[in-house]
């Protein structure tokens, strides 16, 4: 029977011998070296035998340490084996994602496909809605939603900036324009349903007047009731959107769509995710929030880079 010190032992052998080094193994283990080096003597004493030719410039295996090596390399194989099996067991199965269509479509379904990768054994449902507030809860697992905050709040999930997008054909000026009063010579499309009870040119006039700038009467205007489809007529050389940073960060990267002016003014309204009750100890619901979180890092440093 292999009691607790000795597992402690071959834990800290393990490590020693895959590095040949006790203090990349401590790193390994964040334990002091003093404190691997002692569980391997203490190991060594056990068997009556070396495991490791000490030298002031290198350590190797002697061959005791060799044929125990093999043998607990061959153990941690099982073991992570099995641990994969019963994490793929408590994966498989199915979950629920609401969410906004723009996001849906500009932000989650170009990154799908490292989702599957990552989890194949989750069977992921999305539904797209245009309206979150009051979805009931036993209807999804996880809701993502775009809206101004509340006074109860926590973090965003994702916190948004407003930037005027064009097609790279569009303006005939040089690119992007110096005074955000220019974009008014050119048609504004608009998100006409940004978030509940917004008037339908919300985000545009919020845009220019923290630039204090009025938006006059008169303009060429243009309505859609979705953000993904302001964004699609501007890279369609229509006009001028108002885009959200980071829905159409990697068109700009790519080229398909341009700065029109580089104002990037901070959203009032942000995503918001929201793990209903039931799913709060469901693992692939946890696991799909766990990874849209881990999304964030790669999208903030996307958005934060100037394209």
């Amino acid at each position: 029977m292999i009691n607790a010190a000795i597992w402690s032992g071959l834990r800290s052998f393990h490590w020693v011998a895959v590095h040949l080094s006790f203090t990349r193994a401590a790193r390994e283990l964040s334990v002091t070296t003093g404190a691997v080096s002692q569980q391997v003597k203490q190991l060594e004493s056990r068997l009556g035998c070396p495991l490791f030719v000490r030298t002031t410039r290198q350590l190797c295996l002697t061959e005791e340490g060799q044929q125990l090596a093999g043998a607990v390399s061959q153990g941690y194989a099982a073991i992570d084996a099995a641990l994969n099996t019963l994490a793929a067991t408590q994966l498989r199965g199915s979950v629920r994602l609401a969410a906004i269509p723009s996001f849906c479509f500009q932000w989650l379904v170009p990154r799908l496909g490292d989702f599957y990768r990552a989890f194949p054994e989750i069977d992921l449902h999305i539904d797209a809605r245009d309206q979150l507030q009051g979805v009931p809860e036993r209807s999804y697992d996880l809701a993502l939603d775009y809206r101004l905050a509340r006074a109860d709040d926590a973090a965003p999930f994702l916190t948004e900036w407003l930037l005027p997008v064009c097609s790279p054909e569009r303006l005939p000026h040089p690119l992007p324009l110096q005074k955000a009063e220019a974009l008014l010579e050119y048609p504004l499309l608009h998100d006409s349903a940004p978030w509940v009870g917004a008037q339908r040119d919300a985000e545009w006039q919020y845009w220019f007047s923290q630039l204090g700038l009025p938006v006059e009467k008169g303009l060429a205007q243009r309505f859609f009731n979705r953000a993904d489809l302001a964004v699609q007529a501007a890279e369609a050389g229509q006009g001028i959107a108002l885009g959200r940073l980071a829905l159409v960060a990697d068109r700009l990267a790519s080229g398909q769509l341009v700065i029109a002016c580089d104002h990037r003014i901070r959203s009032p309204a942000h995503y918001y995710l929201h793990c209903s009750h039931d799913a709060q100890s469901n693992s692939r619901a946890l696991a799909l929030r766990d990874w849209l979180l881990a999304q964030t890092d790669k999208v903030v440093q996307t958005a934060n880079a100037r394209p």
